[in-house]
């Protein structure tokens, strides 16, 4: 499976398929690499460049029609059966399996994101893998060997995290348990011939330094960070060991990782401002080998790393900051240009604002996501009619916030001119549109209308009649109580004390539960005396002033349609049914 276009690779493979005496299939295979797919990437390319020129000249709407035909092309190579999706896997599986044909070995070639391969032909994960071979099996119940071709592929974390699961009748796996070399290197191709060629003889290898021995034998290795796992025997460069006994690594290695890992993150620190300009020698990079080394230390509950551990995931991304700001500028430049409209719109402080993000360093960011936030949630503590326009703001920050912040964007972001789309950057992007800000101004002045009308009810209620206001305080008293109850365990109760807790829980949860039905249907009763002041009431609150046109109309739609609810007006005649549908359509 070839990701990331390595044709030396797949001639490395075919020099050790033409040894074993076997064929080599390659997906995407490059004889039928049309000369439209070909078009189709010089295409992407252009419009990748086109885009750039575009956008660094103006955020506007061309530049938003060129993000979008780039958009457009890059959808449709990902149609095309030339590109390598989980889709695409399982049905050439599914042609294997027709005709019979049993596979020996797997090899995947492209960038590697912990589980992920990547690259301008393809998109799988270690999941997309195992779910098309089990759907097409036997094609996969022989392969005994996978040679997995990038960065981190073949450490011991990455091993027993994804790999080992994938095809469980594998014995060996290849590959690499630091940075892979390029694709143009020919230590590389020579490792994965020879490893290809030696199978039988390193996998009949049951002693994990003997294996390390057979390792540094293989052409190339010395060159590399090559590493080799045999079932449960792990060897590379650095070590050997069985799997087993990898928690023996783990002692202080999280901890030694966590100063460099939290500086550079929180960048609080000067010396910790930007991660360094060199991605591949530095403290930083250091640390991620030595976390990609120790993942299986990590506890992992439910999927999710515990909380304040080192996350490589999130490192790699650090390491190469600068292309993770320089995607979302070129990826995303309305993102900016919207956020700023709004920012100004709204008379916020001119110190929100955003500019050159490529230029400004990690803490500079930090910063002015942390000053933003603080300004964002001073106004929004007063209601107005901005708010909407606030929310969307606030959309905006987060998107912003979780992308440049928490690192959350695709893996694939680690590259120059990704391709992926970011989920949040998606989401900022529609919560600050027209239609975004129209659902929140909707959402706004419901919440309104339903609000003033149900504290009006009340207050009359309350005031008019004080035995339901006894009635609802007794409902409330309960309610403490009942708190009180549940929040009075301790680690030293007994048993005995437990269970007489847990029934006068259950005793008092049953009073206040018939308690609230009282007060539900003793209010309503209560209501209906006062249905012509309420309805006054309502009259007031719709002609008050409001100095948003649109938003006015939504709000006094939705004062008609609460205290229609709160009186269960009967159906409506087909005149005024109509009236009530174009007042509806007017509010949008």
């Amino acid at each position: 499976m070839d990701v990331n276009n390595s044709p030396k690779e797949i001639e490395a493979a075919q020099k050790a398929a033409i040894a074993r005496h076997e064929k080599l299939i390659v997906i995407p295979d490059p004889q039928k690499q049309t000369a439209q797919d070909k078009e189709l990437r010089r295409q992407i390319d252009q419009a990748t460049n086109n885009a750039r020129t575009i956008c660094n000249k103006s955020p506007g709407k061309d530049c938003g029609d060129a993000i979008q035909a780039r958009t457009n092309l890059v959808e449709k190579q990902m149609k095309s059966p030339n590109y390598v999706s989980s889709e695409n896997l399982s049905s050439q599986l599914a042609v294997l399996k027709k005709n019979g044909s049993k596979l020996s070995s797997v090899i995947i070639s492209g960038h590697d994101g912990n589980g992920h391969f990547g690259g301008s032909q393809g998109l799988l994960n270690d999941k997309d893998i195992a779910e098309a071979f089990a759907q097409n099996a036997p094609v996969g119940d022989e392969v005994r060997s996978m040679m997995l071709w990038g960065c981190y592929t073949a450490n011991i974390g990455s091993l027993t995290s994804y790999w080992k699961k994938t095809l469980p009748n594998v014995e060996l796996i290849a590959g690499y348990d630091g940075i892979a070399p390029l694709g143009d290197k020919p230590a590389n191709w020579d490792y994965l011939s020879d490893v290809l060629i030696k199978e039988k003889k390193l996998t009949a290898i049951k002693d994990a330094n003997e294996l390390k021995k057979a390792l540094q034998g293989l052409d190339g290795t010395n060159l590399l960070n090559a590493s080799l796992c045999v079932d449960d025997n792990f060897a590379s460069n650095k070590f050997a060991l069985n799997l087993k006994d990898a928690k023996k690594l783990c002692a202080g290695t999280l901890e030694a990782v966590k100063p460099a890992y939290e500086c550079y993150l929180k960048a609080e620190d000067q010396k910790c401002a930007n991660p360094p300009k060199n991605t591949g020698n530095s403290e930083l990079r250091t640390a991620y080998n030595k976390l990609q080394d120790s993942r299986h230390c990590a506890e992992i509950h439910e999927g999710q790393l515990a909380p304040d551990t080192p996350s490589p995931d999130i490192l790699i991304r650090l390491i190469h900051f600068q292309n993770v700001k320089d995607n979302l500028t070129r990826v995303y430049p309305q993102l900016f240009s919207r956020y700023n409209e709004l920012v100004n719109q709204l008379n916020m402080p001119k110190e929100m604002l955003w500019g050159d993000i490529s230029k400004m360093t990690r803490q500079e960011i930090l910063n002015k996501l942390k000053n933003s936030a603080d300004l964002l949630m001073e106004r929004t503590k007063v209601e107005s009619p901005d708010t909407p326009e606030l929310w969307a703001l606030m959309e905006g920050y987060n998107s912003l916030n979780n992308t440049l912040g928490n690192l959350q964007v695709p893996f694939g972001w680690v590259e120059p001119s990704a391709n992926e789309k970011a989920p949040w950057a998606e989401n900022g992007l529609q919560g600050m549109s027209s239609k975004g800000i129209s659902n929140h101004r909707y959402t706004y002045e419901r919440v309104r209308a339903y609000r003033n009308i149900d504290k009006a009810a009340i207050k009359m209620v309350f005031e008019k009649n004080p035995e339901f206001k006894a009635m609802v305080e007794k409902k409330e008293d309960l309610y403490t109580k009942l708190q009180a109850l549940q929040n009075s365990e301790t680690a030293n109760d007994s048993a005995q004390i437990r269970e007489a807790r847990q029934k006068e829980i259950t005793q008092v949860y049953q009073k206040y539960v018939e308690a609230d039905d009282l007060v539900r249907t003793a209010g309503q009763k209560e209501l209906t005396k006062y249905e012509p002041q309420l309805r006054a009431e309502v009259k007031k609150m719709a002609a008050e002033p409001y100095a948003h046109k649109e938003g006015l109309k939504i709000y006094q739609n939705q004062l008609d349609k609460r205290i229609n609810e709160l009186f269960k007006t009967p159906a409506l005649s087909p005149e005024e049914l109509n009236d009530k549908i174009n007042r509806e359509h007017q509010a949008g």
